[in-house]
Protein backbone atom coordinates (compact mmCIF):
# COMPACT_ATOMS: atom_id res chain seq x y z
CA UNK A 1 0.00 0.00 0.00
CA UNK A 2 1.35 3.38 -1.01
CA UNK A 3 1.16 6.66 0.89
CA UNK A 4 -1.25 7.86 -1.82
CA UNK A 5 -3.62 5.05 -0.81
CA UNK A 6 -3.59 6.31 2.76
CA UNK A 7 -4.42 9.82 1.56
CA UNK A 8 -7.26 8.39 -0.55
CA UNK A 9 -8.70 6.53 2.44
CA UNK A 10 -8.42 9.40 4.89
CA UNK A 11 -9.65 12.11 2.53
CA UNK A 12 -12.52 9.82 1.55
CA UNK A 13 -13.84 9.55 5.10
CA UNK A 14 -12.56 6.08 5.99
CA UNK A 15 -11.49 7.16 9.47
CA UNK A 16 -15.18 7.70 10.29
CA UNK A 17 -16.12 4.18 9.14
CA UNK A 18 -17.34 1.55 11.57
CA UNK A 19 -17.38 -2.24 11.41
CA UNK A 20 -19.65 -3.28 14.27
CA UNK A 21 -21.30 -5.87 12.02
CA UNK A 22 -18.09 -7.93 11.97
CA UNK A 23 -17.37 -10.82 14.35
CA UNK A 24 -14.89 -9.73 17.05
CA UNK A 25 -11.76 -11.20 15.44
CA UNK A 26 -12.47 -9.45 12.15
CA UNK A 27 -13.66 -6.29 13.91
CA UNK A 28 -10.23 -6.09 15.55
CA UNK A 29 -8.51 -6.42 12.15
CA UNK A 30 -10.61 -3.52 10.87
CA UNK A 31 -9.82 -1.49 14.00
CA UNK A 32 -6.06 -2.11 13.66
CA UNK A 33 -6.11 -1.20 9.98
CA UNK A 34 -7.98 2.01 10.70
CA UNK A 35 -5.55 2.94 13.50
CA UNK A 36 -2.54 2.22 11.27
CA UNK A 37 -4.07 4.30 8.46
CA UNK A 38 -4.60 7.17 10.90
CA UNK A 39 -0.99 6.97 12.12
CA UNK A 40 0.34 6.78 8.56
CA UNK A 41 -1.78 9.78 7.57
CA UNK A 42 -0.24 11.80 10.41
CA UNK A 43 3.29 10.72 9.36
CA UNK A 44 2.59 11.69 5.75
CA UNK A 45 1.21 15.07 6.80
CA UNK A 46 4.25 15.73 8.98
CA UNK A 47 6.55 14.72 6.12
CA UNK A 48 4.70 17.02 3.72
CA UNK A 49 5.05 19.97 6.10
CA UNK A 50 8.77 19.23 6.50
CA UNK A 51 9.11 18.94 2.73
CA UNK A 52 7.40 22.28 2.21
CA UNK A 53 9.80 23.92 4.65
CA UNK A 54 12.78 22.20 3.02
CA UNK A 55 11.64 23.68 -0.30
CA UNK A 56 11.57 27.12 1.33
CA UNK A 57 7.78 27.31 1.45
CA UNK A 58 5.80 28.53 4.43
CA UNK A 59 3.03 25.91 4.72
CA UNK A 60 0.51 28.68 5.45
CA UNK A 61 1.52 30.62 2.33
CA UNK A 62 1.88 27.97 -0.40
CA UNK A 63 0.23 30.14 -3.07
CA UNK A 64 2.70 32.94 -2.35
CA UNK A 65 5.76 30.73 -2.90
CA UNK A 66 7.78 30.99 -6.09
CA UNK A 67 6.82 28.80 -9.02
CA UNK A 68 10.19 27.08 -8.75
CA UNK A 69 9.69 26.22 -5.07
CA UNK A 70 6.14 24.97 -5.68
CA UNK A 71 7.29 22.83 -8.61
CA UNK A 72 10.12 21.34 -6.54
CA UNK A 73 7.66 20.52 -3.74
CA UNK A 74 5.13 19.02 -6.17
CA UNK A 75 7.73 16.69 -7.68
CA UNK A 76 9.17 15.68 -4.31
CA UNK A 77 5.68 15.19 -2.86
CA UNK A 78 4.81 12.85 -5.75
CA UNK A 79 7.80 10.71 -4.76
CA UNK A 80 6.66 10.76 -1.12
CA UNK A 81 3.15 9.67 -2.09
CA UNK A 82 4.56 6.83 -4.19
CA UNK A 83 6.46 5.35 -1.22
CA UNK A 84 5.21 2.31 0.68
CA UNK A 85 3.06 3.30 3.65
CA UNK A 86 4.48 0.55 5.85
CA UNK A 87 1.13 -0.95 6.82
CA UNK A 88 1.22 -4.71 7.06
CA UNK A 89 -2.07 -6.59 7.12
CA UNK A 90 -1.22 -9.99 8.56
CA UNK A 91 -4.67 -11.52 8.10
CA UNK A 92 -7.43 -10.24 5.87
CA UNK A 93 -11.14 -10.11 6.52
CA UNK A 94 -13.13 -12.57 4.39
CA UNK A 95 -14.87 -10.84 1.50
CA UNK A 96 -18.20 -12.35 2.59
CA UNK A 97 -18.30 -9.76 5.42
CA UNK A 98 -17.79 -6.73 3.16
CA UNK A 99 -21.47 -6.13 2.36
CA UNK A 100 -22.30 -5.84 6.07
CA UNK A 101 -19.54 -3.26 6.57
CA UNK A 102 -20.59 -1.43 3.40
CA UNK A 103 -24.23 -1.27 4.48
CA UNK A 104 -23.28 -0.21 8.01
CA UNK A 105 -21.48 2.81 6.62
CA UNK A 106 -24.44 4.15 4.65
CA UNK A 107 -25.56 6.89 7.00
CA UNK A 108 -27.28 10.23 6.89
CA UNK A 109 -23.77 11.73 6.85
CA UNK A 110 -23.02 9.95 3.58
CA UNK A 111 -21.98 6.67 2.07
CA UNK A 112 -18.26 6.23 2.74
CA UNK A 113 -17.70 3.27 0.45
CA UNK A 114 -19.67 4.76 -2.45
CA UNK A 115 -16.38 6.51 -3.19
CA UNK A 116 -14.94 3.97 -5.62
CA UNK A 117 -11.34 4.94 -4.84
CA UNK A 118 -11.85 4.37 -1.10
CA UNK A 119 -13.63 1.09 -1.75
CA UNK A 120 -10.87 -0.13 -4.09
CA UNK A 121 -8.10 0.60 -1.57
CA UNK A 122 -10.03 -1.08 1.21
CA UNK A 123 -10.86 -4.17 -0.85
CA UNK A 124 -7.31 -4.44 -2.20
CA UNK A 125 -5.69 -4.20 1.22
CA UNK A 126 -8.01 -5.38 3.99
CA UNK A 127 -10.47 -7.88 2.55
CA UNK A 128 -9.61 -11.22 0.96
CA UNK A 129 -10.34 -11.91 -2.68
CA UNK A 130 -13.89 -13.14 -3.15
CA UNK A 131 -14.33 -16.83 -3.81
CA UNK A 132 -15.73 -17.74 -7.21
CA UNK A 133 -19.40 -16.81 -7.24
CA UNK A 134 -19.11 -14.87 -3.95
CA UNK A 135 -20.68 -11.44 -4.24
CA UNK A 136 -22.69 -12.39 -7.30
CA UNK A 137 -26.35 -11.66 -6.89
Amino acid sequence: MKNQDIITLCNGGFLAATAHSLPEAHFYKFFRFKREAEKANRRIGDAQVALLKECGIDPQKFAEASDEAREKFTKANALLLDEDAGIEVKARIPFAFYKGVYDENKTERGDIFANMAVEAVLLDNLFSEPEEGEGDE
